[in-house]
């Protein structure tokens, strides 16, 4: 029976993952076009322990001078990030205080033709990263 306890708590060790030593970058793709996601402020905890946080100017004045992209009303964005996926995504509109559907790492953009900042905000074990981009919500987006 001991045996038994030993090797379960050494698989479920050898389960985790290592920490990250690089912040993760992320992309979006709607409708096979690629959205950069410009990384804001975070808190991360590097290996060995040291904990970096950084303040970063409002996502709207972050992407101020950054291409905007057009999509489709409702069009569904699915979130790739290098390294690992967050464990959780909170995706909002910078402009409406708005709360955007995710799940599965797919967020469901506005319905309503307009100009937003898609304010992305994803959390892993070793902290959090803010990213942003503009998005602009039209009837008829460009065809990749």
């Amino acid at each position: 029976m001991f045996l038994a306890a030993v090797s379960i708590q050494r698989c479920s060790y050898l389960a985790k993952e290592p920490p990250l030593k690089e912040l993760p970058e992320a992309y979006g793709m709607v409708d096979g076009r690629k959205i950069p996601l410009l990384r804001g402020g975070f808190t991360w905890r590097f290996p060995g322990g040291r904990l970096a946080t950084t303040d970063a100017p409002a996502p709207d004045q972050m992407v101020e001078n950054e291409p905007v992209h057009p999509v489709r009303p409702g069009a569904e964005m699915t979130l790739h990030f290098t390294k690992k996926d967050p464990h959780t995504i909170h995706a909002s509109l910078w402009e409406r205080s708005e709360t955007l559907p995710s799940r599965d790492g797919k967020v469901t953009l506005p319905s309503e033709e307009g100009t937003y900042v898609l304010v992305i905000d994803a959390y892993w074990t070793e902290g959090h990263i803010q990213y942003a981009a503009t998005i602009e919500v039209v009837t008829s987006p460009p065809v990749s």
